[in-house]
């Protein structure tokens, strides 16, 4: 009526319809069983070993710690504390005995030694480096000689050097891991700060990072280590109203989703908002992003002091 014509269509038996070419040529769709079997088999498989983050709570959500044989990443906006998030689990990963060799190419050997100091004396950096309380450092200095001593004896090799091509540091890695100290001391960690570092300055980043992510992952499992790389969240997080970082929001490319695990980033509210004057310490977020056991994301609250990680006290 009116007009309007009609056209029918016949109607096609399920059988015979032509399903989504997503699903037909690339099987997108699985059976409940194949996954409960797939689980199943995770589930009965032994925990891989692990090195510790020195965080119980972060420990407890991967399985025991960092996996050896594998690449993990921590993000966070500068000065969010990534680099000293890779610090705590390097002097805590020593400290059980085992080899750690640090790539810092961002802060100097001098840098991280400074840090360690400052929380063995139990003093903010500013406090250590000025030279009004130089008197005050030197009693600091004789009063903990013992645990300096215990210190300066900790297996951790740091290589400093500001600029490496991702071919140079593959070729430190190895003359590393072939000399006769690591293999005293078990070397199980190698960290990495930053990734951003190494591959900023090459054309055709995208490529430079996802060559650089497949020789660490190798590296990860030819020498069964742990591979901790610090890495940038873009600052495109800071335009949305909730600045915690998600994947998407991460330096690399997509590499990093791609080939690490897992992938941690960190938050805390006074890097954006002014802490409240009661507040004893800062409370960092640490927020896991991927993680290797299905289901299991979220986020671990951490102190984050004069710069030092450590267990909330909530």
């Amino acid at each position: 009526p009116g007009g309007v014509s009609v056209t029918t269509r016949a109607r096609v038996p399920l059988e015979d319809r032509n399903m989504n070419a997503d699903s037909t040529q690339h099987c997108t769709y699985y059976r409940l069983s194949d996954a409960l079997e797939g689980v199943i088999g995770w589930l009965s498989n032994p925990l891989p070993p692990t090195v510790s983050t020195g965080l119980s709570d972060l420990d407890s959500m991967l399985q025991g710690g960092l996996p050896l044989g594998k690449v993990s990443a921590v993000a966070g906006r500068p000065g969010m504390g990534r680099s000293e998030f890779a610090q705590h689990v390097a002097f805590n990963t020593a400290k059980q005995g085992f080899g750690v060799l640090y790539f810092s190419l961002d802060q100097s050997k001098n840098v991280i030694a400074l840090r360690k100091l400052t929380e063995l004396f139990d003093v903010n950096l500013y406090w250590l480096r000025s030279r009004d309380n130089q008197a005050g450092v030197l009693e600091m200095l004789n009063k903990f000689t013992p645990e300096l001593a215990a210190l300066s004896e900790l297996p951790i090799f740091i290589d400093d050097t500001p600029t490496l091509k991702p071919e140079e540091l593959q070729d430190r890695i190895i003359a590393m891991c072939r000399l006769p100290d690591f293999h005293r001391n078990r070397f199980k960690l190698l960290v990495v700060d930053s990734l951003f570092s190494i591959c900023r300055n090459l054309s055709n980043s995208a490529d430079f990072i996802e060559q650089t992510m497949m020789m660490l992952v190798e590296m990860a499992r030819s020498e069964n280590i742990h591979i901790l790389c610090t890495i940038p969240v873009l600052k495109q997080v800071e335009k949305r109203k909730s600045h915690q970082p998600r994947l998407f929001d991460l330096w690399g490319e997509g590499m990093i989703e791609r080939y690490c695990d897992p992938i941690l980033a960190l938050y805390r509210d006074s890097y954006y908002y002014r802490p409240s004057e009661t507040e004893e310490s800062d409370l960092a977020h640490i927020l896991i992003l991927k993680n290797s056991m299905p289901g299991v994301t979220g986020a671990v609250i951490a102190s984050f002091s004069m710069g030092r990680f450590g267990p909330a006290s909530l």
